[in-house]
């Protein structure tokens, strides 16, 4: 009796030894089951408010009725997007918007500005470490306008950013030493050491958010956009909250930006912002990139072409003022388009 029941109690053991075994091995097959194989690509955005990821929510519901299901990584944002698309980093597990998690498998493709990628190709500005990545390939470009703005409370008296420097004014500055910024700063006089120099502070940001941004006198942005992104929200409620002054962009310094970090010459336009009553020269960027490595299967390269192109209207309806437009769409020198993607526009015309 007791090695009849020694042998029940061992053999029950074992079921239980197997049942855990296959629980605990089935982990990875979470990540077996994502991934274009099975028709559930894996993108690198941003989160669902920023424009990448508005344009991945746009991607996901063009891509439903060829059978995707596409996966969104939301916290895959900021400069390091592409390096998570090459696989030189892994994306964190949240972000200051408190996006969900990534989805557990690697970045097939990726969704950035125009020019992280274009940078991140030839290795320059902020991926100059990353040594160049010749093996990127864009898939679909879409727009949004951005603006360089540089604005101050009108209570300041200032009607020029040179005077900072030549009154050495203490002033709190909303900025950030960025590639895109620096430009400006340096025309000025007025990087971070320099300001501090006579008493003057940058307002110090978490995340893309400035920490107080009620503590301040002037703004200098280079990336300002309409819609309803976190980073943008401090800059509509300083307009809706304080008199501002935009002040025009000298044409050198216009000049020297388009130059240094690339963009075209434009006016923000009137009542962009509240304070904005005429046209303010300036500076302006708008690309957006669908782009992946050249080893993404061409017919799914081909699949995102089409489905952006056959859904343009999608992007009518989201919360960011894109542009679908079949004259740039193909166009982000010097990063050439994938195979895939160059079939598509070559048969509807896009291509010649």
């Amino acid at each position: 009796m007791h090695i009849r029941n020694r042998t029940m109690l061992g053999f029950a053991f074992g079921v239980a030894l197997l049942l855990a075994f296959a629980v605990g091995g089935s982990g990875p097959s979470v990540a077996e089951e994502l991934g274009l194989a099975v028709k559930k690509p894996v993108v690198a955005a941003a989160c669902k408010l920023c424009p990448w990821g508005a344009i991945a929510d746009v991607l996901k519901e063009a891509l439903k009725p060829q059978g995707y299901d596409l996966q969104i990584c939301y916290t895959c944002s900021r400069g390091n997007n592409p390096r998570y698309v090459v696989g030189t980093m892994t994306p964190p597990q949240t972000d200051p918007e408190g996006s969900p998690p990534p989805p557990n498998h690697p970045i097939e493709f990726g969704i950035t500005s125009g020019s992280s990628v274009q940078w991140m190709y030839e290795g320059s500005h902020d991926y100059a470490k990353d040594g160049g990545h010749k093996e990127l390939r864009l898939i679909a470009r879409v727009d949004v306008a951005n603006y360089a703005v540089m604005m101050v409370k009108a209570s300041t008296g200032i009607t020029d950013l040179r005077q900072i420097k030549e009154k050495r004014l203490p002033v709190r500055v909303i900025t950030t030493e960025s590639t895109g910024n620096m430009p400006i700063l340096k025309y000025y006089g007025i990087t971070k050491k320099e300001l501090e120099s006579w008493g003057g502070s940058y307002v110090r940001f978490v995340g893309t958010l400035p920490e107080d941004p009620d503590a301040f006198d002037v703004v200098i942005m280079n990336n300002l956009y309409l819609g309803g992104a976190p980073e943008m929200r401090p800059y509509y409620l300083i307009t809706a909250k304080y008199d501002m002054r935009f002040l025009p962009m000298p044409q050198d310094l216009r000049e020297n930006m388009v130059k240094d970090v690339g963009g075209q010459l434009v006016n923000i336009p009137t009542a962009l912002f509240r304070g904005v009553n005429a046209p303010v020269p300036s500076v302006g960027t708008s690309a957006r990139a669908v782009y992946a490595k050249q080893d993404l299967s061409a017919d799914f390269a081909y699949a995102i072409a089409k489905s952006l192109d056959d859904n343009r209207d999608l992007f009518r309806w989201t919360h960011v003022p894109f542009t679908y437009d079949s004259r740039l769409v193909t166009k982000l020198p010097p990063v050439p388009l994938h195979s895939g993607a160059e079939r598509y526009y070559r048969e509807v015309g896009y291509l010649k």
